[in-house]
């Protein structure tokens, strides 16, 4: 079956956000990361294989897209695989959008190679320094009381774009930092694989990495996979996608 994915340009929430105090900041960063799963799980899509996942592909060229996300300066843009297209084009204030690549082998069914998942959500304020630096406490040292409440909506933003019945295993979360992007972003590293024993002959692993970041009003969330062979035979490129991201665009 081919893969499903909205790029709906309407928030399936809404919520007041307020400066957070010193006092509340860690609480304000857990349930506002708790909101952002809420933004993506209609992104939820299928994945297929060939037999004994056979499918593989080189990437080479990129081209460039933007997701303007609800206000100016609340985008995110990147360079990407001129293969992984969007279902349309982005429409003013869209805050998600799924890029996929499909393709089809001795007629059979349509296999999902590789898909990029962004998402945006603007907050309406400036996020101080300060609380970006509790945030990267809290997901940077499994100790912190307040690690997995806040890293587990990373995870989950992750989880929730792949085939049902996959067990996926996450490394730790690092900072994240390119020519682009200083500070405040951080990656996780994961490889999902099928939980039946009997579907492990048709459905290879999937590696992929998911970011999220904070920007001067805004969360975003980047996730990237593909399957577990084009995954390692395209790390040039993958890394050439990361290292492309633009904030608060």
């Amino acid at each position: 079956m081919e893969p499903q994915a909205s790029t709906n340009p309407k928030n399936r929430f809404s919520f007041t956000f307020k400066k957070p105090t010193r006092e509340t900041s860690k609480t304000a960063v857990v349930v506002l990361l708790i909101i952002v799963i809420g933004v993506g799980g209609y992104l939820l899509v299928t994945n297929n294989s060939g037999k004994n996942g056979s499918y593989s592909y080189k990437y080479k060229d990129l081209t460039s897209y933007s997701l303007p996300g609800a206000a100016k300066g609340a985008g995110i843009s990147l360079q990407k695989p001129v293969e992984l297209t969007a279902s349309g084009s982005p429409t003013p204030k869209q805050t998600q959008a799924t890029l996929t690549h499909t393709v089809s082998k001795n007629s059979q069914q349509p296999v999902t190679l590789a898909q990029i998942f962004l998402a945006t959500v603007n907050t309406g304020t400036k996020l101080q320094a300060g609380y970006k630096k509790n945030i990267n406490t809290m997901i940077t040292d499994p100790k912190n009381v307040s690690h997995e409440a806040v890293v587990k909506p990373i995870k989950d933003y992750a989880t929730q774009r792949l085939k049902t019945g996959m067990v996926t295993t996450f490394s730790e979360a690092q900072p994240f930092s390119t020519a682009n992007i200083r500070t405040n972003a951080w990656l996780l590293t994961f490889t999902a694989t099928p939980k039946d024993a009997k579907d492990k002959t048709t459905q290879p692993d999937i590696k992929g990495e998911v970011i999220m970041a904070v920007g001067k009003t805004t969360f975003y969330y980047v996730m990237v996979y593909s399957l577990g062979n084009n995954w390692q035979s395209n790390q040039k490129v993958w890394l050439q996608v990361f290292n492309s991201l633009k904030l608060d665009q």
